[in-house]
This record gives structure tokens, sequence and C-alpha cells, in this order.
């Protein structure tokens, strides 16, 4: 009895999986590690200037802040006034760190009027400091102005003679910030110094 033999499909010997060996596969499997580890390296170093580029950002739009700090004292013979701030912005502090001051003569007064240097300020009658810290110029000053007092004081031509201590931050030209430290009637002569806040 015959018995029908299934067709068998011959082996297609066309495809065959190339195996890499020896100096093949150090070169190209080589290649694909040292291409998965550029585009690793490329996304680090583009978030890095990320970071960088963040960072720059903040110190340019933020100039204003400062991580040290002055003390200014001024006093007279019945009063006594004390005051720490941050010299770029003047925003008064109660502990902070040093800041590097230097000596400067920027602040004039000429008949009446505070000038920096060369161009008028506000009115003052005496500069009692004057100091560079932070990039910013510091002055003290007295500003003396008359008060009403009693009318028939004023009116017998002795009018009450006002003394104001003010302290004041110049930058690029321009008053950043202004601080009046004392008040007194009359008052006597006044002193101020510009210091790092430990002394």
């Amino acid at each position: 009895m015959l018995h029908s033999i299934p067709n068998r499909r011959k082996p297609n010997n066309s495809f065959k999986p190339t195996l890499l060996h020896g100096r093949k596969f150090f070169r190209y499997g080589t290649c694909s590690i040292a291409a998965v580890q550029q585009r690793g390296l490329t996304q680090v170093l583009g978030l890095m200037k990320h970071i960088i580029a963040a960072f720059a950002f903040f110190i340019l739009v933020c100039p204003a802040s400062s991580f040290a700090d002055i003390r200014i004292h001024a006093h007279s013979f019945k009063n006594n006034a004390d005051l720490t701030l941050d010299p770029v912005t003047g925003k008064l502090k109660t502990a902070s760190a040093s800041s590097f001051i230097t000596e400067i003569d920027h602040f004039t007064i000429k008949e009446g009027t505070l000038f920096y240097n060369g161009q008028p300020a506000f009115k003052a009658t005496e500069i009692l400091a004057q100091s560079a810290a932070d990039g910013t110029d510091v002055v003290v000053v007295r500003v003396e102005t008359l008060g009403l007092g009693n009318p028939l004081t004023f009116l017998a031509g002795h009018p009450k003679q006002i003394s104001k201590i003010v302290a004041a931050g110049f930058r690029n030209g321009h008053t950043v910030w202004q601080h009046r430290i004392a008040k007194e009637a009359y008052s006597g002569k006044w002193q101020a110094s510009i210091s790092s806040p430990e002394a």
C-alpha cells in the first residue's frame, strides 16, 4: 500500500546570521558602545549647560544680593545711633558678615548741598563719614533744618535748630538707598563712622 509522502520545504540557506569574531567584533561592538556613550555624554553636557546658564542668569538678575554688611555709628553729646545694613540694597540687618570697606573722597559739600562726584545729590550741612563697600559709596551727613517750635521763639528770631543724621548709598551716579538714623534738636557736635559689624 502506497503512502503519500508530505512535501517538506527545504531550509532557506540564503539568510545566515553574521557572527562577529575577533577584530570584526571589536571594531563594530566598540563603535556601538561608543555611540551610546556619546549620546549619554551629549545629554549630560546639555544639562550642565542649562544649569550653568541658570546660575549665570541668577547672578546677573540678582546683583543686589550681598553677603556682607556694614555698621554705621553716629553720636553726639546727647545721643547715639547705630545700625547695620546691606550696603548694596540698604536693607537693615541684625546679624551679618563683614564687608571690605575703603575710605573715599567722592562726596563734598557746597553751599548747603551734597555733591557726589561733582553732581548735586541733596541738601546737607556736613559730611560726617564716607566709605565704599561692595561697589556702593556710602556717606553719612548732618542735615540742619529749622523747626517752628514755639511760635513766639520763632518770631523773636530764635527758631528751633534740628539736626538730622542721614546715611545714603550711591552707585552708578545715583542714590540707591537712604536712611535717617537720628534726629536731635539744638544739636551739638556729631561724629560718625562706617565700619564692619564686628568693629
